[in-house]
């Protein structure tokens, strides 16, 4: 009687807790129900179990065991994969920051499979952001509002692929998220770890240490601004590493001008591929970034600094990079918070489904070779 009494108990603390988080469980398991079903589907549909993908044969992996992880491999994975296994060999190399790849070493030290120690990472951080920015749009919007939010912004295409397939921006997003929503909650040190994270894990994540110094100067909060200086110093660190094996302070900017254009030449680009998405984004955001500065000044600069970064630095991947700018996404739903604009949030579930489809329209591509972002 008193073992079933306690766990009767148990069953009420868990149902309890459970209903207390439960607008947090809802995008985080639809999305995460969202990735498994695309990834059995294109196992089928590939019939992965006795054919190989066009990656396992562009790298010589066709004997690869077990199959399943090149459901989520391809382009840029094949430089992490390396990266974990051989380190900074390679002038290329540098182009791709050490966190990622360093996750997956140590996972791989007890998973002893590189290819599924990669995977593994980019999924669990590719749902695990997810809690993080509604709590995070949750102090800029209504809850119901958020919810909204986090579930157009998990769906959408270029965001849902690249935090799903093996890269580094669902690492990526997950610390700028949890990094911010710290930082909210005035604790600066563990928000200075994560912004640590971020800064190891692309080039614009040092970005989101930028609002956190401003603001903690704005605020005389001189205790805690030494906290801030982490992740800078950890950059300034990463410069000095890629000088001391490299030979070069800039060796991550050079090795990436083997993929982007030339500094400076994205305004050719446009004029010559006259996408029309390209032009609408070089129109659209920076009016959102504008009228982000009435939700927080904070996230306006950490927007206008990463938007100039992308512009300079990795263009032709606009599509791939922008959707992970956060604050676009809190900043275009405060305007739907508005009574004249309320009936838009109706559209949220047609729209989430129209955002899937494309998305596994783009990860099949990216499965088949085909360069998408």
């Amino acid at each position: 009687m008193q073992i079933a009494r306690e766990v009767k108990n148990l069953l009420g603390y868990i149902i309890a807790r459970a209903a207390a988080y439960r607008s947090y469980i809802l995008p985080f398991l639809t999305v995460t129900l969202a990735k498994v079903s695309g990834a059995v589907f294109f196992f089928h549909s590939l019939e992965l179990d006795t054919t190989d993908t066009y990656w396992m044969r562009a790298w010589g992996m066709t004997t690869s065991f077990p199959r399943w992880p090149f459901l989520f491999l391809g382009w840029d994975s094949g430089w992490y994969l390396d990266l974990a296994l051989h380190g900074y060999h390679d002038p290329l190399t540098y182009a791709f920051f050490p966190g990622y790849p360093s996750i997956i070493y140590i996972l791989n030290s007890g998973v002893r499979n590189v290819s599924v120690s990669a995977v593994l990472c980019s999924l669990v951080f590719g749902v695990a952001w997810i809690p993080f920015f509604q709590m995070v749009a949750e102090q800029y919007l209504p809850k119901p509002i958020a919810l909204r939010c986090t579930l157009v912004m998990a769906f959408y295409p270029y965001l849902f692929v690249f935090t799903t397939v093996a890269y580094s921006e669902s690492l990526f997003l997950f610390a700028c998220t949890a990094s911010w929503y710290f930082f909210l909650k005035n604790r600066i040190f563990y928000a200075s770890i994560l912004a640590t994270v971020a800064t190891f894990t692309r080039i614009v994540g040092v970005l989101i240490a930028l609002p956190m110094l401003l603001d903690l100067v704005h605020r005389r909060e001189w205790k805690h601004l030494s906290q801030s200086f982490i992740a800078p110093v950890a950059f300034l660190g990463w410069v000095g590493y890629c000088y001391v094996s490299g030979g070069n302070w800039l060796a991550f900017v050079n090795a990436q001008q083997y993929w982007e254009l030339p500094a400076n030449s994205w305004i050719n680009h446009v004029t010559i591929t006259n996408d029309a998405w390209e032009i609408f984004s070089l129109i659209l955001i920076p009016i959102i970034i504008y009228h982000s500065r009435k939700v927080d000044w904070r996230l306006a600069t950490y927007s206008l600094s990463y938007f100039f970064v992308v512009l300079l630095g990795s263009y032709t991947s606009i599509h791939r990079f922008l959707p992970f700018l956060f604050p676009l996404f809190i900043t275009l739903f405060k305007w739907t918070n508005k009574p004249t604009l309320r009936f838009i949030n109706q559209f949220t579930v047609v729209l989430c489904i129209l955002f899937f489809s494309y998305a596994l329209l783009l990860w099949n591509w990216f499965l088949l070779g085909k360069w998408i972002s």
